[in-house]
């Protein structure tokens, strides 16, 4: 194929993963016409290749159609992080951590960017596991586990054992599945109790929701931490952050890590002064 289809080609995957909303076929082809010297019958070969190599898939939404990101395929979301459905072989580099997900109704497939900023967030925190934790058995608690995803990646990446709470029973069953088929169902508990029950404390809390429960989160999250112990927070708008950052440094946390995807941002704090190493995005 000429190289001017693979300039399209790439130009088309950028435009949909770059969009903050969803974007239509002919939404993708108007904004590609509007900044690249290509014609609409080009663009649309290329997006039928796209498709059919799943790198993009239809979506439908109230009767109209949109050209989203796929996930039915292996996809990479960190440095290390693949995430994979149930099923597919990848061949990728000696230290990628595969996550394998069998698709279902629970959130927490990918293809949101907040679980994209969790992951990169509990994969940087992972790569500084020996100095942050001084080789401590690391305990995490993942709240509002959804498919259980983030809860199994921080164990592929050096956790030693997780509980994973969510109150949806399609949940619980999903986040069982897939710690079944991640060969991870002896590290990691998956629960549908509350807070309030749990007596134990983590080395690292992971919660993905919405701006009113994180923060309203704060009590238990440092009731349960242990000291030098991280909260990474995603599932917030950028407008939020502010809020959500004055509720946890009034608290005594710090910020280790801030990362933004489209609109949406994660934090990870820190409950002391740190003085390791400070990790991508300190402040």
């Amino acid at each position: 194929m000429p190289n001017g289809f693979s300039t399209i080609k790439s130009a088309a995957l950028q435009t949909v993963m770059d969009s903050c909303s969803r974007v239509t076929p002919l939404e993708l082809e108007n904004r590609l016409l509007s900044h690249h010297p290509f014609c609409r019958r080009e663009i649309k070969r290329c997006v039928r290749e796209l498709v059919s190599a799943g790198e993009l898939t239809y979506t439908y939404h109230f009767g109209c159609s949109f050209l989203e990101r796929s996930f039915n395929r292996p996809v990479r979301i960190s440095r290390r992080i693949v995430l994979l459905p149930f099923g597919t072989t990848y061949m990728g580099k000696s230290d990628d951590v595969l996550v394998h997900l069998r698709s279902g109704a629970a959130f927490g497939l990918g293809d949101h960017p907040t679980t994209r900023l969790a992951l990169r967030a509990i994969d940087d925190v992972m790569i500084e596991k020996k100095l942050l934790f001084q080789e401590s058995p690391v305990h995490v608690l993942d709240i509002g586990t959804g498919t259980g995803v983030l809860g199994i990646a921080a164990l592929k990446l050096g956790a030693d054992h997780a509980v994973c709470m969510d109150i949806d029973p399609c949940a619980i069953a999903e986040a069982k599945t897939n710690a079944r088929i991640n060969s991870l169902s002896h590290r990691i508990r998956i629960d549908s109790g509350t807070l309030k029950n749990i007596v134990e404390r983590f080395h690292l809390i992971i919660a993905n929701l919405r701006y009113p429960t994180l923060m309203s989160l704060y009590p238990d999250a440092e009731r349960l931490l242990h000291d030098g112990g991280l909260v990474v927070l995603s599932g917030f708008k950028d407008i939020e952050q502010d809020d959500i950052e004055n509720r946890y440094i009034r608290g005594g946390f710090k910020t280790w890590r801030f990362d933004l995807e489209k609109t949406w941002a994660c934090i990870v704090f820190i409950q002391r002064e740190f003085r390791g190493s400070r990790g991508p995005g300190f402040k």
